[in-house]
């Protein structure tokens, strides 16, 4: 039986999103037999006749209770960012700025944290689909402690191309070694025009010399194009 990552008690029975369903519905719609989508993942072309199907989905990593309850929180909170990049993204593509109090209101902070840690399950998952363990246990640990993160970073950017639509993506990891130890892995979420870059890095001097855009850490955040 293998175990949730992120407990690492309870049997791991239950399947992330790949791109959480409120993103897909927000992009697409609602997905049905009549209208489906589809996604390339692990080399093959798949339908996607609903959001819950498996294909939709990362191999089963986690468990039911941190998948819902435990991360609740979390998805909500990106749920609130998720929708506003995407209902702002023509202003945000004009103005190069974002104000996240617009967003979350007096409530930055803490929806920030919320938000880094909604990136970290997904990393966690993705990383745990790899076949790696890499900086599971910092990420397991912060989210069941509801912690910072210090190692993990992101930023949203504008895509600099014909304009996107009806488009979701997770690319692939990106991972940097110093002596066969792994010091940096990345990805980013792409929502339409609106991609989102996360890194986690232990060294902050390679953070600053390749993060793509700015540091969310502060209430007015750039927005940088890729």
């Amino acid at each position: 039986m293998n175990k949730c990552w992120i407990c690492s008690e309870k049997e791991a029975n239950s399947r992330e999103h790949v791109i959480k369903s409120s993103n897909l519905n927000m992009v697409f719609g609602n997905i049905v037999h009549e209208s489906p989508i589809f996604t390339h993942r692990n080399g093959r072309d798949r339908k996607l006749n609903s959001k819950n199907n498996i294909n939709a989905k990362f191999e089963l990593s986690i468990c039911q209770r941190c998948n819902d309850t435990l991360t609740q929180p979390h998805d909500l909170s990106w749920d609130k960012l998720s929708c506003f990049l995407l209902d702002n993204e023509a202003l945000l593509r004009r103005k190069r700025r974002l104000n996240l109090s617009e967003c979350f209101g007096d409530k930055v902070k803490t929806n920030l944290l919320n938000c880094r840690l909604f990136l970290a399950k997904i990393l966690g998952c993705i990383i745990c689909e790899s076949n790696n363990d890499f900086f599971m246990s910092d990420l397991a640990r912060s989210i069941r402690e509801n912690e910072e993160i210090s190692n993990l970073h992101f930023s949203i950017n504008i895509v600099d191309s014909n304009k996107v639509n009806d488009y979701c993506e997770l690319s692939h990891l990106e991972v940097i070694e110093n002596g066969n130890i792994p010091i940096w892995v990345s990805f980013i979420y792409l929502l339409n025009g609106v991609a989102i870059k996360v890194v986690y890095c232990v060294d902050n001097g390679l953070v600053k010399s390749k993060m793509i855009g700015p540091h969310h850490d502060s209430l007015y955040t750039y927005i940088d194009k890729i």
